[in-house]
Formats: structure tokens, C-alpha cells, sequence
């Protein structure tokens, strides 16, 4: 497996595998490699089975019949057409391809993933954001490879990842108020989770669904 140790301020050490199958750790300035390699020997079975799901949730553009959206998995239907172009209704993607590439077929459902990503999103933000009482002054909505969602708490800037699409919304919304209250807590204190759950009750049931999904 690929891992990849990253020194911070920080004291206690994180272990996530992101999207592609990397295994990355965070972990304190001083703490010595061989702790690190013990620890990932541990946790090598946990680690392995992390890395599968990702496998499993990667998308094959070209062949894919169907693709993870809120939880589920919606159909993808491909047809050639005079210009590359999508359409979405009900439970099915419609993909209208010229070369039917495979970079073209990606290119147009990641198109689809950042409209959908922007459109609930906003809908979660407009929800909460009373609540926090800060202002939004900008919103991104691009792909991320270890982040769902990062937060300037100075300049009032969200960013989001598109493929948050794929998780069930209960994640989507915890996302959202997680980074909203950023604005508030820049860390990831007590009081910040006190906030988190204020806000969004169902913060507990929507970490565990995340880490199934993660």
C-alpha cells in the first residue's frame, strides 16, 4: 500500500485513506517513523479493507452503468449526439457524446456532479446559515482528494467537494455545518462540536454514516 506522512501541530496521529487508495497519515513533528510503521502494522487489516472500498467506489467513466448519488446508485444512459451535453431526471443520467471517449465521458459526469453538488449545497447553506450568524463571501465547488470541505474563517470562504454528491445527504448536511461553523471555530475543539451539534442534531448518526462511507 502507498502512504504518505505528513508532519504537523498536531498530538495525536490520523490515519485516512483517501480516494485513491493513498493511505495518508498525519501525524505530530516528533513522532519517530518506526511508531508510525508499528501503528500501520496494527491497523494494517482496518487499512487494506478502507482501501477496497475506495476501489470499489471509483468510477469506470467509460462503462459505467450506474454511479453512486445520494447514497444510491442512478442510471447512466449514453447516446451520441451532435454536441457533448447531459441531462438528469429522476433516477437516471443521460450522457449525449460525440467520440464517446473516455474523457469525454468524464468530463460531462463531473460536469453533472459540480451542478448537483452547487445546487444542494446552497440549499444546505441558505438552511444553517442564520444559525451561525457569519457571513458567506465566496463558494467553491470543485474536486478534492482528502478533503469533503475546507473553511478561511478569515475571508468567509467554503470550499466543497463535488463528489460529496455521492454520500447520503444526512453526510452533505453534516459537511456543510461542519464547515459553517468554521466560520465560528477555526479548530476542532469542544466548542465547536457543542455548535456542530446544536445546529445539526443528528451530528453522531451522520459521522458514523460518513465513516461507512469513507
Amino acid at each position: 500500500m502507498k502512504v504518505e506522512i505528513k508532519r504537523k501541530r498536531i498530538k495525536n496521529i490520523y490515519i485516512r485513506v483517501d480516494a485513491n487508495g493513498i493511505v495518508r497519515v498525519s501525524a505530530p513533528k516528533n513522532t519517530p517513523v518506526f511508531f508510525i510503521e508499528k501503528l500501520l502494522e496494527e491497523k494494517r487489516e482496518k487499512i487494506e479493507k478502507a482501501i477496497e472500498r475506495q476501489k470499489r467506489k471509483s468510477i469506470d467513466y467509460l462503462n459505467a452503468e450506474t454511479i453512486p448519488f445520494l447514497g444510491k446508485e442512478i442510471k447512466v444512459r449514453r447516446i451520441k449526439g451532435e454536441k457533448s451535453a447531459f441531462s438528469f431526471e429522476k433516477d437516471t443520467l443521460t450522457l449525449f457524446l460525440k467520440t464517446n471517449s473516455p474523457k469525454e465521458n468524464e468530463t460531462l459526469i463531473k460536469k453533472w456532479q459540480k451542478k448537483e453538488a452547487k445546487k444542494i449545497i446552497t440549499f444546505f447553506i441558505e438552511k444553517h446559515l442564520p444559525a451561525v450568524g457569519k457571513r458567506v463571501n465566496r463558494v467553491s465547488f470543485k474536486e478534492m482528494k482528502t478533503r469533503w470541505g475546507s473553511c478561511n474563517s478569515k475571508k468567509g470562504y467554503l470550499n466543497f467537494n463535488i463528489k460529496l454528491i455521492t454520500l447520503p445527504p444526512i453526510c452533505v448536511e453534516y459537511v456543510v455545518v461542519h464547515e459553517l461553523v468554521h466560520l465560528i471555530h477555526p479548530n476542532h475543539g469542544k466548542k465547536f462540536y457543542n455548535r456542530v451539534e446544536k445546529i445539526f442534531p443528528q451530528m453522531k448518526q451522520a459521522r458514523k454514516v460518513l465513516k461507512e462511507h469513507t
